[in-house]
């Protein structure tokens, strides 16, 4: 966390050093701390996919949580997208890139939630 807080600190001092010469640069100062922020955090997350693979080979059911590793994914990567396109002022392109994130979690739930009706029409019946 003390890595994460150092980029921060000096990528604001960087980026109102820069406000004061040009604004239009500011932006793109933060864009870059935010690129590299998003990759630290990814590279972070290896003991998340790790449990989620031994979690998925003791349910005997590796499917399921490779589906929810992928939709930890896409919702980290859609936010961080929006989140940086706010920052830049484009407040309706992030909205889109936010709403197509979650498209993508229904999409790559379908199968599962198939799967649940059927499990659940056989007990029922």
């Amino acid at each position: 966390m003390f890595k994460i807080t150092g980029i921060v600190i000096i990528a604001l001092l960087f980026s109102q050093t820069v406000r004061q010469l040009n604004a239009g640069y500011s932006a793109y100062v933060g864009l870059a701390a935010s690129l590299v922020l998003l990759f630290i955090g990814l590279s972070e997350i290896d003991p998340v996919l790790r449990y989620f693979s031994e979690l998925g080979e003791f349910t005997g059911r590796p499917e399921y949580t490779a589906a929810l590793a992928k939709a930890l994914g896409i919702s980290l990567i859609s936010e961080s997208a929006a989140d940086m396109c706010t920052d830049l002022g484009e407040y309706g392109l992030g909205e889109k890139v936010r709403f197509a994130g979650k498209c993508e979690i229904m999409l790559l739930a379908l199968p599962l939630m198939k799967e649940i009706v059927s499990v659940l029409g056989t007990r029922l019946k």
